[in-house]
């Protein structure tokens, strides 16, 4: 096997990797150049889900040798761990190689190569079916994701047939991968937010070194952070900001008056009693507005809710009318090969009974030719019979005229006899 260029990893990249996601992107492109050739690259991602590229190489093609020979020497410098989580497509040779060099390892799926082969399956509004298996791939709850799938199974048979007969669900649903997806995409604990706000927080605030930090969800990166006065703050960093790139930093949000009489001193908490009233009304025009906003947001979500449902009853009619013309069309089918069925058995019926009645007509004509050969056989027969009864009677009066004949010769032979000898004698 040729190689046309040895795989590249820097030095920063191979350290870099330690405060990495442990989830690790393997690909490969065709060069169009002189040479040819396949470019192979591995990368993985920072916790911003900045794209952080680890190794690449040049090969002559997605072979086996070629993908055995790249994640051998990948692994002499990011070793073999159960942490691991190998992403790609669903290249055969590719998939063999990652199970027989990285033992430890899991391997799953790409979604979005396994959506673009999905919506291929239906005729119209692809983009929207791709769309919305990316979605459901990426549930973390099982019932949940149960629900949405077997929507999307009844909508879409076709997709669901694809997906059962090519692949495994373990490998492209999130909720039901058998490794540590969820963890590793985490990245590691000396990277997490809470000692990164622990420290920003113990530099900036005054007695930030009593400032409570506590994790709520490590995955979608929020954490609780209890100030001195009592105050919860909320520190949010969202993906949809880090992606588009609209916040660079968590920004800090208060929310509701929680006490810690712990922290509080007497002097804040004589000053948190005089402002308490104050406090306690703006804390009730906040609850009003609160709570206006969120039956205003939950009317706006139940009417949404209910087109989704008027939309979804619409698409339901729509292929239950579908169906049952389908339904109606194929009965149709089903009757009219019926009655071209019967028409055939009654035209074949009809074709045996004429053969048949042909058949007896030539049997009836064959027993008339038989019996007038056998009448004709016996007449001459007969004839023959007369013909050698009258050769016989013939014969016989030939016979008995040549007996008369030879009679009469041979008494006129005896008269000739006395008449010579009287002759003599005289």
């Amino acid at each position: 096997m040729k190689m046309h260029s040895c795989p590249h990893a820097t030095s920063t990249s191979i350290k870099g990797f330690e405060y990495m996601r442990k989830v690790i992107t393997v690909d490969a492109t065709f060069l169009k150049t002189v040479e040819g050739g396949c470019l192979v690259i591995s990368t993985a991602q920072d916790p911003n889900l900045h794209h952080y590229p680890i190794a690449f190489a040049v090969v002559d093609g997605e072979k086996k040798e070629s993908w055995n020979w790249f994640f051998t020497t990948l692994k002499t410098v990011i070793p073999d761990s159960t942490e691991f989580v190998f992403v790609s497509d669903r290249n055969a040779s590719l998939v063999k190689a990652v199970a027989e060099v990285y033992l430890m390892s899991k391997h799953g799926y790409c979604i979005w190569h396994l959506s673009h082969n999905v919506k291929v399956h239906v005729r119209q509004g692809r983009d929207e079916v791709a769309q919305q298996f990316r979605k459901i791939a990426c549930l973390y709850s099982e019932a949940e994701f149960e629900k949405h799938y077997e929507d999307f199974r009844e909508r879409y048979p076709s997709c669901a047939r694809y997906l059962d007969k090519s692949v495994d669900v373990k490998n492209w649903a999130k909720c039901h991968f058998p490794g540590a997806r969820k963890d590793a995409a985490a990245g590691p604990s000396s990277r997490k937010l809470v000692p990164l706000v622990e420290n920003k927080i113990h530099d900036r605030v005054r007695k930030g070194s009593r400032v409570q930090v506590t994790p709520l969800n490590t995955f979608q990166l929020e954490y609780s952070v209890i100030g001195v006065d009592g105050r919860l703050i909320w520190w949010i960093c969202t993906r949809k900001r880090a992606v588009a790139g609209r916040e660079s930093q968590p920004r800090p949000r208060r929310n509701k008056y929680i006490p810690n009489r712990k922290l509080a001193s007497k002097e804040d908490k004589g000053l948190k009693d005089h402002k308490a009233p104050k406090e306690q009304k703006d804390h009730k025009e906040h609850k009003g507005l609160k709570e206006h906003k969120g039956l205003k947001e939950h009317k706006r979500l139940k009417e949404h809710k209910g087109l989704k449902e008027q939309k979804d009853h619409k698409e339901h009619k729509r292929l239950k009318e579908h169906k049952g013309l389908k339904e109606q069309k194929d009965h149709k089918e089903h009757k009219r090969l019926k009655e071209h069925k019967g028409l055939k058995e009654q035209k074949d019926h009809k074709e045996h009974k004429r053969l048949k009645e042909h058949k007896g007509l030539k049997e009836q004509k064959d027993h008339k030719e038989h019996k007038r050969l056998k009448e004709h056989k016996g007449l001459k027969e007969q004839k023959d019979h007369k013909e050698h009864n009258e050769l016989k009677d013939h014969k016989a009066l030939k016979e008995q005229k040549d007996h008369k004949e030879r009679k009469g010769l041979k008494e006129h032979k005896g008269l000739w006899e006395t008449k010579f000898t009287l002759s003599i004698y005289v």
